[in-house]
């Protein structure tokens, strides 16, 4: 949040109370009430400034949200022949992943991270290219690892690419 925003928040919360409402998507919506009223001009200063700076504030990033930018930093697109596979929870930064003849670890800068599995010719046999793709779950930072060989537990990802028709 800017200087001057800050000094605006910094003001109306000597007047008012803030609460965050959680919606549908994970947002925080910074709701101000005055008496037990929303003050809808307060409202939209506060929501506009608030919301906008309130995403780079290390807000939790969904599969789907990490799943874009995966798709951004691969350049995939409905035309690429890869399969790409996501783990259902994040993993902690450290975490090991059992991979053919070894491990691969989730990098250690990333607290908690979401993984995903892009095997990059799905009709060849192994070895070939693939990669191990992780996005940090707060602040989507994205490191790819690239690869030969898959997990060894494919079966405990979920395919998400192509989606199933």
């Amino acid at each position: 949040m800017g200087g001057s925003q800050r000094e605006v928040v910094k003001g109306l919360s000597r007047i008012c109370e803030f609460v965050d409402f959680r919606g549908p998507w994970g947002y925080a919506f910074p709701m101000v009430l005055f008496g037990g009223r929303v003050g809808l001009s307060a409202l939209v200063l506060i929501g506009c400034s608030a919301f906008s700076c309130a995403r780079g504030a290390s807000q939790p990033l969904s599969r789907e949200e990490a799943w874009k930018r995966v798709k951004s930093e691969l350049a995939i697109s409905e035309a690429s022949p890869f399969k790409v596979y996501a783990a259902k929870v994040e993993m902690p930064g450290g975490a090991k992943i059992a991979i053919w003849g070894g491990t691969v670890t989730v990098p250690d800068e990333l607290s908690q991270a979401w993984f995903f599995f892009v095997d990059k010719a799905p009709e060849a046999n192994w070895e070939h290219a693939c990669a191990y793709v992780f996005v940090d779950g707060s602040g989507g930072q994205v490191i790819v690892l690239e690869a030969k060989r898959p997990p060894d537990r494919l079966d405990q990802l979920e395919m998400i690419f192509p989606e199933k028709t």
